[in-house]
């Protein structure tokens, strides 16, 4: 009994109490070693003494299970992570591409792994709040707490990284219309794939395919991509109207690129329409420019020839043949219609002389109508250009408006494919070119443009105007040269000047005077209380001539109409309640009001109209000139800058009103 007392007290002493910090396993070891060998062993070796009655010396440390107090001490005492990370976490870590990381981090981990056993690892990670599986392995533990914890990339990432980072190919397979989709307009949506996942890519026309170049990762997360964006893809038809006509393919695809939305013949009069998800702006603009498309009339507008006068002198000076030759070239407008796109191979016809001319005194030559008074037509009959251009047209001469717009007229080519071979090659006399227009009737275009004195020259008087135009459905693809053109017009001046509208009058109670004036409570945001839209509807009666002249840089289109006013009670309820819903969207401050839609039919007096324009016009009346198309009289010269609302087209347009001595010389 005082043996065993002896050795409670010498074990209670302050030699073995648990200290505060954190106890590794090895110095656990060190010190359950060194009580054994102090209580069991002395200094000087020698033999075991038995006692006399022959019983063996007791082990003490088994018998009071001593070791096992020991242990459970050292493994639930507490753990300094101040302590633990200045031992064992290195100071500095290598970058995760250099080559010796691989070692550093095994190191880092080994060490772990001798200093403490399993149960030790897991405390710690409870300190550090990291969970760790049951049956996760010692090597496993140490791991993730010098992943976790202390910010090292694992080996497993590093390879996985090194595997994703090599340059790879991988091709998608698409149809036509996946592939329209993807590649965007213009193939803007394509270039941003690009750039978004960092590869290279191209299509593959045979089979049709997107063709993707890069890194592994990035091939992976394209590869997601393309596949939710084939499943986001969406159809629907809708019906042409059974008063329009077919509508080709060259239109359809021209309609597809500015809309955003695929666009093909479904037969029977039926279209289909495949769009992204989300994008019903798309879809619900290819159906509005496809059924104006399939409103367009081919009109045949007769076309005149300007011959050039014998021995006339060009701007350089020399005497030019009395007999010059003809040719066919190339022409590209820089400002192309929807209506001219069809054509994709489009020409002019030009003097072969004098090609290269370029001199202003032509544009005041192309301008001056008494020397192109008298003209012949493609049989070389002389014919009076202004009894050719009022012919058909009712009533009386003097309510007449003729006007003269200056651009190309262009021929398109027999052929199928885009190609710059002419449709009659070489040289040709006057003759043979009359003969060939006469007999093949090729398809033509007319393509308004600014006369070169024009393009820089200083607005006079500029006003701001939207303008809507819609052409009569009663006209029909058999329409002849003789008949006139039957169109609804509205037009809003957008700014605070309030002009009069050029020849027209207004009718009774067609102010606006009472609608513009300025309402108190518009105050807010972005409210333009101070515009003046002066409305204006009117129904016009239009036949057009076009003028060729291939001995000068530019081609004219003559125009003669009849307008009348439309009071506003009598206007198309439809019509009247876009203007209402505009002027709001001007005026008012609420941002919950948009931008009222556009009508695409009207009904008046029983007639049916289609929309034909919707644009916004930068109109420049009487523009400063140093030189003047008419020197002997003072014509009414409009320029009008016009942005096409629903296709994003541009155009420039420069029209002349002759006075009434320039009219005169049309006799």
């Amino acid at each position: 009994m005082s043996v065993f007392l002896r050795w409670s007290l010498y074990f209670s002493s302050s030699r073995f109490a648990a200290p505060r910090s954190f106890v590794s396993k090895r110095s656990l070891s060190f010190s359950t070693v060194t009580a054994y060998s102090e209580t069991t062993s002395p200094k000087k070796t020698r033999k075991k003494k038995t006692s006399d009655t022959g019983t063996p010396t007791r082990n003490l440390l088994v018998e009071t299970k001593l070791q096992e107090y020991l242990d459970h001490i050292a493994t639930t005492q507490d753990i300094s992570i101040v302590e633990l990370e200045r031992e064992y976490k290195p100071s500095i870590r290598p970058d995760k591409t250099a080559p010796d990381y691989e070692e550093e981090y095994n190191k880092v981990v080994a060490r772990l792994v001798r200093s403490f056993s399993l149960a030790q690892l897991r405390t710690i990670a409870k300190l550090y709040e990291v969970d760790i599986p049951g049956k996760l392995s010692k090597w496993s533990t140490a791991a993730t707490i010098v992943e976790r914890k202390w910010r090292w990339p694992s080996l497993i990432s590093i390879r996985q990284e090194k595997k994703d980072s090599e340059i790879v190919s991988e091709s998608f397979s698409l149809d036509a219309k996946q592939a329209f989709l993807i590649l965007g307009k213009d193939g803007a949506d394509l270039l941003d794939l690009s750039s978004k996942f960092g590869v290279h890519v191209s299509f593959s026309s045979s089979p049709l395919s997107l063709k993707v170049e890069g890194t592994r990762a990035s091939l992976g997360q394209l590869s997601t991509y393309v596949g939710n964006f084939k499943m986001g893809i969406k159809e629907r038809c809708f019906q042409l109207p059974a008063a329009q006509r077919h509508v080709g393919p060259d239109t359809l695809q021209h309609i597809s690129r500015k809309s955003g939305a695929f666009v093909e013949d479904a037969g029977e009069g039926s279209i289909r329409l495949t769009f992204k998800d989300g994008d019903e702006v798309a879809a619900h603009l290819a159906e509005r420019l496809t059924i104006r498309a399939a409103s367009e009339v081919e009109e045949s507008i007769p076309v005149l020839f300007c011959p050039v006068q014998n021995q006339t002198k060009s701007a350089l000076g020399q005497v030019l043949s009395s007999h010059p030759t003809y040719s066919f070239y190339p022409f590209q407008p820089s400002e192309l219609k929807l209506q001219a796109s069809k054509q994709t191979c489009l020409f002019r016809v030009r003097r072969v002389e004098d090609w290269l001319r370029s001199d202003l005194s032509e544009a005041q030559d192309a301008g001056n109508l008494p020397e192109i008074a008298h003209v012949t037509d493609f049989s070389g009959k002389s014919v009076d250009l202004r009894q050719a251009l009022l012919v058909g047209v009712p009533g009386s001469h003097a309510n007449h408006r003729i006007t003269a717009s200056f651009g190309h007229l262009l021929v398109s080519s027999t052929s199928s494919r885009s190609s710059i071979t002419p449709p009659l090659s070489g040289c040709q006399e006057l003759s043979n070119l009359l003969k060939w227009l006469q007999t093949e009737e090729p398809k033509r275009a007319f393509v308004s443009s600014l006369p070169h004195p024009l393009i820089n020259c200083t607005p006079a008087q500029q006003h701001m105007i939207h303008r809507l135009a819609y052409r009569s459905l009663s006209m029909t693809k058999d329409t002849g040269s003789s008949s006139t053109e039957e169109s609804l017009k509205f037009e809003l001046v957008l700014d605070n000047m309030n002009p009069k509208a050029p020849k027209k009058v207004q009718a009774k109670g067609d102010n606006d005077n009472s609608d513009c004036s300025e309402d108190p409570s518009t105050k807010g945001i972005d409210p333009l209380p101070d515009v003046t839209l002066a409305p204006t509807c009117w129904a016009e009666s239009s036949r057009h001539l076009d003028l060729m002249l291939p001995d000068r840089p530019m081609d004219i289109r003559f125009s003669v109409s009849t307008n009348h006013i439309i009071a506003r009670q009598d206007w198309p309820a439809n019509l009247t309640n876009y203007y209402h819903g505009f002027r709001s969207f001007l005026t008012t401050s609420e941002r919950t009001i948009g931008r009222p839609e556009i009508p695409l039919t009207l009904t008046k007096d029983g007639v049916d109209y289609q929309l034909s324009q919707s644009s916004t016009v930068r109109q420049t009346l009487d523009p400063n000139l140093s030189i003047s198309l008419l020197p002997e009289s003072s014509p009414h010269l409009v320029v009008e800058s016009i942005l096409e609302l629903e296709n994003n087209e541009r155009s420039r347009l420069c029209q002349v009103g002759p006075s009434n001595a320039c009219l005169n010389a049309f006799a």
